[in-house]
């Protein structure tokens, strides 16, 4: 059954991917391409290339990226054939918004610059480079161990070509990350850090219990891990008794105000999903036997 939300309201195509229609943005990328230039046909001939070959919302639009869009500028690392820097991107990488329907902006992004040496003198070489690392993230499936890349830059100075990678240094330390995670911005040890200071905003009353959530959470790796909780009682509505299991349990339905914590893979940051339906599996006396409790958990 095709439904009419499958397609575009704008030129009725059916949408590509996740109401993303191919025809409309890539009309868009088009229209803009006379908006900017490297300045060498091959670099522009090849970032155009990119553009018009995504498939979905969730593919980020490769760009050229002016050098004067970055700020606190640091070098990280460096061999004999390139320096990589870190930065703040101040316009940030263009995120598709399903609600919008548009691409919209991320502002503020630290990024990775790896700036290749003669870079200018050797396009072919150069571009083949920044075509393998777009082709790994693609054939990983957007793999949490490979830096995606954002686009091409160039010095203003020594006019070295730079390619623009999501950060693989710890904001907090600049230690480079074990993995390239979606979801945060620290390396272990800092998400470590940074989820011990914030369980003094909440408590269970039970240190069992306290525990049992802060070791949860330190198990996060991945972006599309759930995100453990303690959930107030006071945060659920509309409670209704399903069923009895036996005589401990009880099962009701409930809708949760905030709602849990999502990974939105368009914007890569946690966000609520509020007024979710949730099922409570009530346990009977279950504050007297804790470890069956959370055994089960």
């Amino acid at each position: 059954m095709v439904l009419q939300d499958d397609y575009c309201k704008s030129c009725n195509q059916r949408y590509t991917n996740e109401e993303w229609c191919y025809s409309c943005q890539t009309n868009k990328f088009k229209f803009n391409f006379t908006n900017w230039t490297s300045g060498n046909k091959k670099i522009d001939d090849f970032i155009q290339r990119m553009q018009l070959s995504m498939n979905s919302g969730v593919d980020i639009p490769f760009e050229w990226i002016p050098y004067d869009q970055f700020d606190i500028i640091k070098v990280m690392d460096k061999d004999d054939s390139a320096t990589v820097y870190s930065a703040k991107w101040k316009d940030g990488p263009l995120r598709y918004n399903v609600d919008k329907k548009e691409y919209v902006r991320n502002l503020n992004q630290t990024v990775d610059l790896k700036c290749v040496y003669d870079s200018q003198n050797i396009i072919d070489e150069f571009l083949n480079e920044v075509a393998t690392y777009s082709k790994a993230w693609t054939i990983s499936f957007h793999s949490d161990k490979i830096s995606k890349i954002y686009g091409i830059s160039q010095h203003p100075d020594t006019k070295d070509y730079i390619m623009v990678l999501k950060s693989k240094y710890c904001e907090n330390c600049s230690k480079n990350y074990v993995s390239n995670n979606e979801m945060n911005t620290l390396c272990k040890p800092c998400q470590i850090n940074h989820l011990k200071k914030n369980l003094t905003s909440w408590f269970s009353g039970n240190d069992e219990i306290d525990d049992f959530i802060q070791e949860m959470q330190l198990k996060i790796n991945y972006h599309n891990n759930l995100v453990f909780e303690w959930v107030p009682y006071t945060q659920f509505n509309d409670i209704k008794k399903i069923s009895n299991i036996d005589d401990s349990i009880t099962i009701y339905s409930a809708i949760w105000e905030d709602g849990p914590l999502c990974y939105k893979e368009y914007d890569e940051e946690l966000t609520r999903k509020s007024n979710t339906m949730v099922i409570l599996k009530y346990f009977n006396n279950s504050q007297n036997i804790t470890d069956k409790f959370l055994n089960e958990v």
